[in-house]
This record gives C-alpha cells, sequence and structure tokens, in this order.
C-alpha cells in the first residue's frame, strides 16, 4: 500500500513538472496551432534563466558555454565565475583550519582536558600506565547478606 501510494505521488509529480515545464510528454511535431516546428524551437525560449553561482560550461572540456548564457534577452548570471569561486573557497578553508584545526581551540572550550606535545608522550603515557598499576580498588564490606529463609 505504502509502495504504491510513493508510485502514485512520483507519477502525479512528475506530470506537474512536466506541465510547469511547458512540456507535453510526447516527441509530438506540433504545438497548439497546429503547425509544425523545428527542433530548434523551445517551449520556454521566452521566460527568464538565471544561472546561480555556477557557470554554464562544457562539462568535458570545461570551457564557458556561451550559447546558455545568451540562451534569450532575460538570461542572468549572479555569483562567481569558477576561477573566483575557487579562490574564495581555498581561502575560506584556509582560515577555517587557522583557526579551528588545532587542539588549542578544542581545549580552551573545554572539549579535552588537555594538550599533550608530541615529546611529552611518552612520558606522560608511563606515568598513567604506572598509576593504573599501582592503583587498588576499595569496595566497602557487604552491608547485607541473604535474607533469611
Amino acid at each position: 500500500m505504502k509502495k504504491k501510494f510513493v508510485a502514485i505521488m512520483m507519477v502525479a509529480a512528475m506530470a506537474a513538472s512536466m506541465a510547469a515545464c511547458g512540456s507535453d510528454g510526447g516527441s509530438s511535431d506540433t504545438q497548439k496551432g497546429g503547425s509544425s516546428t523545428t527542433t530548434s524551437d523551445v517551449a520556454n525560449k521566452d521566460k527568464p534563466l538565471v544561472w546561480f553561482n555556477r557557470q554554464p560550461s562544457n562539462s568535458s572540456t570545461g570551457e564557458l558555454d556561451t550559447t546558455a548564457l545568451n540562451y534569450n534577452k532575460d538570461t542572468y548570471y549572479v555569483g562567481f565565475d569558477a576561477n573566483q569561486g575557487a579562490e574564495l573557497q581555498g581561502e575560506m578553508v584556509k582560515e577555517y583550519i587557522e583557526k579551528f584545526a588545532n587542539p588549542y581551540v578544542a581545549a580552551s572550550k573545554g572539549f579535552i582536558d588537555s594538550v599533550i606535545e608530541p615529546k611529552e608522550t611518552r612520558s606522560l603515557l608511563l606515568h598513567a600506565l604506572k598509576l593504573s598499576v599501582l592503583k587498588e580498588e576499595y569496595r566497602p564490606a557487604k552491608k547485607h547478606g541473604l535474607p533469611p529463609f
């Protein structure tokens, strides 16, 4: 039952998206007026097209796709070009590493108890092992045994 409901909802969503995009779902060569169309006609050619933070480019060569940027008079590009985006991302990663990717920040916020320098590791480890070997556990005596039957 659940699978059928999900399948019906998926079909309904696909139908709604096809209707919103102006597609008739088939590959007919006639429009509403009955005239035939060529392959260069697009149903939504007059609608505005906006590219957000992504340059349209050829996926195999990486070159900028100028035909997509000049799709129609209402085509807009908002954001960085690819090189500026990569530079900004690199700067942000570098800043993050400098600011947060060290143990001293975590220690200052109380996430860890202390920071052990590499040259101190061996002596602190030996000290901790000696303490654990010499540790004795004192348990209180039983207050109650088995109840009488």
